[in-house]
């Protein structure tokens, strides 16, 4: 199982419904979709810039990708 891992919300599209977050652990930016986003109360999710989430990383040919996205407590 992949380690949980935070990072801040650096920018969105709500056009192409995807956002860059920038990892804590290392700096480095991972692309984001609206799909892998864990809302709890049926609203369609977003994020903003500036959130803090967390998410599990998946390294894919065309660089780092989050999976299971979870807005920080």
């Amino acid at each position: 199982m992949s380690q949980r891992r935070s990072g801040t919300v650096q920018a969105v599209s709500e056009a192409r419904k995807e956002a860059v977050i920038r990892a804590d652990e290392d700096g480095a930016d991972v692309l984001a979709s609206y799909a892998e986003l864990s809302g709890s109360d049926g609203d369609r999710p977003t994020m903003q810039v500036g959130e803090r989430v967390t998410y599990t990383r998946e390294e894919k040919l065309q660089g780092p990708i989050a999976r299971d996205i979870r807005a920080s407590v």
